[in-house]
């Protein structure tokens, strides 16, 4: 029993010191216990509003003993922590896309109007497709997303943030390895540069990666603003995440690769089919349903990084544990015969045209897109 004139504070202190000391020592125990009672700090009342510690006869020899040891923190895996990103991004209303147009699970709908025209889809699961795969690409070696749709979508801020949480780089370092893209720019400016000191001082050309090169997560904003001739020095990066300049090979990290583009206007190109080709999953950005304001009702601050830090506790990233555990699962995921008799109709269904030739090796889209589109290819199908 403790003494009944301590205060809450000293007499949980002398009950943690009994507690740990207990369990460590077993059977010695009690006699432990008694030692450190018979040691106890003592208090004198000096006024009401102020209380002396006395010193103690002898040190307490126990109190080494119950200094905390270090344990191991257990944390939750990556699915856990994606989910938790996903949600804080969601309901902190900073992102500015919050339709889920992925559904999975058991799928209904729901009729708006008597007609049937309208309809709300509903499911088991549901998620957002901007933030789906933006999670998606930051947990593969190469993932790469081209978002393309209406500005002020949040294409670009998604791929920031989720990269932000998911990685725990500063948005000042992902923004600083950004490319933002316009026709005067060139591939001293996006990729690499030569050391203008050792150039000056011994003539040597001495080569550096730029931070878009250089950093895990690489945005091109944009990339449609940009002409033919820059985006084809982005191929080798979007593919194979190497770059060359002047003879020399760089090396990007391994992480995503996120492209924006808006829809087409004069101050813009058409993207060519085999920079396209070089990216994973497109995604088209719709406008913002008003029905949505209400989320984002009281975010007045458009400082994103001081929005940020006004918001509650956030998730914490991906630890290097976390990446191998999710690339383990995502390259053992196994596929049944109906999924992959499906994808390869899909991908049939993409790649081929009955009416391009009549060799069956030449019945591609890429050759009919030579020939004169309307009824005279299509009318025979």
């Amino acid at each position: 029993m403790t003494d009944p004139t301590l205060t809450y504070q000293n007499k949980r202190f002398m009950e943690i010191l009994e507690e740990n000391y207990g369990k460590k020592n077993g059977k010695k125990a009690k006699k432990a216990k008694r030692s450190v009672l018979e040691q106890k700090v003592e208090l004198k009342k000096v006024n009401p509003n102020k209380m002396v510690q006395a010193k103690p006869k002898t040190k307490p020899k126990t109190l080494q003993i119950v200094v905390p040891q270090k344990k191991k923190i257990v944390t939750a895996g990556p699915r856990a922590v994606c989910h938790d990103v996903y949600d804080y991004l969601q309901k902190t209303a900073l992102v500015m896309a919050p339709e889920k147009d992925v559904h999975l699970g058991a799928v209904g709908q729901i009729n708006l109007n008597d007609a049937g025209s309208e309809k709300q889809i509903t499911a088991d699961i549901s998620y957002n497709s901007f933030m789906l795969f933006s999670h998606l690409a930051c947990l593969m070696n190469q993932g790469t997303v081209f978002y393309q749709g209406t500005p002020g979508a949040s294409k670009t801020s998604i791929a920031k943030l989720v990269a932000h949480h998911i990685y725990g780089i500063s948005l000042d370092n992902i923004e600083k390895a950004t490319i933002k893209g316009h026709e005067g720019i060139s591939d001293t400016d996006m990729l690499a540069m030569l050391d203008i000191g050792l150039l000056i001082k011994e003539g040597k050309e001495v080569p550096h990666a730029r931070p878009f090169v250089k950093s895990m997560v690489r945005i091109i904003d944009e990339v449609n603003r940009l002409g033919p001739q820059q985006r084809n020095m982005l191929y080798s990066i979007a593919s194979d995440g190497e770059v060359e300049y002047r003879g020399k090979t760089f090396r990007a990290p391994q992480g995503p690769l996120f492209a924006t583009a808006n829809y087409a206007d004069a101050g813009n190109s058409e993207l060519e089919v085999p920079f396209l080709d070089r990216l994973d999953v497109q995604i088209e950005a719709s406008s913002l349903n008003p029905w949505y304001i209400q989320l984002f009702k009281g975010r007045k601050n458009k400082n994103l990084r001081k929005e940020l830090e006004n918001i509650g506790k956030k998730p914490r990233p991906l630890s290097v544990d976390d990446f191998n555990q999710a690339r383990y699962e995502i390259n053992n995921i196994k596929f049944s015969e109906e999924a992959m008799s499906k994808l390869a109709y899909f991908i049939a269904e993409i790649n081929y045209c009955y009416m391009a030739r009549k060799d069956v090796s030449k019945k591609k889209k890429g050759l009919a897109s030579r020939l004169k589109p309307g009824n005279s290819l299509c009318s025979k199908c």
